[in-house]
């Protein structure tokens, strides 16, 4: 493991204001991935842990000033529990390892993406939402060979359910074939230089991705530029809703 430890950076998304998670809230409006799984332990720390093992640093976005101002009540608690997640990590960065700093978020995860990855220079990057507090060794294993043998690799899974399309009014249109489609996670995974040239491109091209092997896709169906599809094979929930903490509780 340490050898391929130090081919790869994190990158830890946290910079979200979590607009959907606090919709249906009276309490304190804190972006998802500071809330606490158990006393004195938040959903941040958990993914933190999570990639330490195989990243050599990993830079963590946080929101930035103008979000906090804007978008979360009670700043000065929230600020004051930000130093304390940001101490307790900085503490198991240090028995992982791990070199650990931040940066703040931009105003899209593309944006935010691109600020952290000033600060790597690793061979290879990983990219994790920092609301995915319960991804396994076992498929992040899998995840780092699939990115060293191809370039480009994400964690996902194979859609079960019965795809409908709809139209106007909720009314369904057509059931779309679920044979080919997949279901996207993080981290994704990629040579650290080809990244950043699709980040470039997308840039160049105006285009924002939804996750980031799109920045790939954006680059065209050339094989230097297939992202591999490795199966998520434990539970990698995203955490969007407050019921999905009460899962993550429940699961961790």
């Amino acid at each position: 493991m340490t050898s391929k430890k130090n081919l790869f950076s994190g990158i830890l998304l946290a910079a979200g204001s979590g607009q959907r998670f606090n919709s249906d809230t009276t309490q304190e409006f804190w972006p998802k991935q500071f809330w606490e799984i158990k006393s004195n332990y938040s959903v941040i720390e958990k993914s933190f842990e999570a990639i330490a093992p195989f990243c050599v640093d990993i830079v963590m976005t946080i929101p930035s000033l103008e979000i906090i101002q804007s978008s979360i009540s009670s700043q000065k608690s929230f600020q004051a529990k930000l130093e304390e997640i940001i101490f307790r990590i900085q503490k198991s960065a240090i028995k992982h390892q791990c070199k650990f700093s931040i940066c703040s978020g931009g105003e899209t995860r593309q944006a935010s993406v691109s600020k952290a990855l000033e600060l790597i220079d690793s061979e290879y990057l990983l990219i994790h939402d920092g609301a995915r507090p319960l991804v396994h060794i076992d498929d992040l294993e899998k995840l780092i060979e699939k990115t060293i043998l191809h370039k480009a690799a994400i964690l996902a899974t194979p859609i079960t359910d019965t795809i409908k399309q709809a139209k106007e009014l909720n009314i369904i249109d057509k059931t779309i074939s679920r044979n080919m489609l997949w279901a996207a996670q993080t981290p994704q995974a990629f040579e650290t230089k080809l990244f950043r040239y699709a980040l470039s491109k997308a840039n160049e091209d105006n285009f924002i991705g939804t996750d980031d092997a799109s920045l790939m896709e954006n680059l065209g169906s050339q094989s230097d530029y297939c992202v591999q599809l490795v199966e998520a094979t434990k539970p990698n929930p995203k955490i969007t809703y407050k019921s999905d903490l009460d899962w993550i509780r429940f699961l961790g």
